[in-house]
């Protein structure tokens, strides 16, 4: 839940309530969580799973981020799944490529992928 793709700030001194300001927002989580006061208080002081931007359009996005423990449960058992059928299909053998086309890709996954020239998948 801690974020990967942080930009930089400038701030004037590390210690002035500017930098304290840019490493808060910076250090927002956001993901599902448990809906549990513990949980949640974990991700963030706001206690919010999601940020609140200040768009109400944005509440149920929120909200569905949040499992009771049924939920949660389920969500770990469809998890632990997906994970051990993905183990079973590598120790079989099977290490297809499915790259994922994004809509800020200009061009096919593959050509920015580094291992394109180990990959049986790419085709030049």
């Amino acid at each position: 839940y801690v974020k990967t793709s942080v930009k930089d700030v400038e701030v004037d001194t590390p210690d002035s309530l500017g930098a304290r300001v840019a490493a808060r927002e910076i250090s927002k989580r956001q993901g599902m969580v448990l809906d549990d006061d513990t949980s949640i208080g974990a991700m963030n002081p706001e206690f919010l799973p999601y940020p609140n931007d200040g768009n109400p359009k944005n509440e149920p996005k929120r909200a569905k981020m949040k499992y009771d423990k049924k939920g949660w449960a389920e969500l770990c058992k469809s998890m632990e799944e997906l994970i051990l059928g993905e183990v079973e299909r590598m120790r079989s053998g099977e290490i297809s490529a499915s790259p994922i086309k994004r809509k800020s890709d200009s061009g096919h996954p593959c050509e920015y992928c580094s291992y394109k020239f180990i990959c049986r998948s790419f085709k030049e």
